[in-house]
């Protein structure tokens, strides 16, 4: 696929399920299951970026500091609880 065609999968929403949690790979498996199967050799996954054919992705969550909103990375791990997030692309 090219460049133009990655970017236009995102953002892409998936669910965090127990199943995916207990998988290990959060991201990669979250990735893998909601992208064309062609792009899963290009992954290149951490705990809340990353990249797919060059074209860098990210994970973001809210946080409350100071009275204000702050994006912070989401981090993908072991500890996060079922949820829905989003991966964006990241400039």
């Amino acid at each position: 696929m090219k460049s133009d065609e990655i970017k236009k999968l995102f953002p892409l929403k998936c669910v965090i399920t127990e199943d995916i949690i207990s998988s290990g790979d959060i991201g990669l498996s979250l990735l893998k299951s909601n992208i064309p199967s062609e792009l899963h050799g290009d992954i290149f996954w951490g705990l809340s970026i990353g990249t797919i054919s060059g074209i860098k992705i990210k994970t973001e969550t809210n946080i409350e500091h100071n009275g204000r909103l702050v994006k912070v990375p989401l981090y993908l791990d072991k500890n996060i609880t079922p949820q829905e997030i989003i991966f964006e692309l990241r400039y």
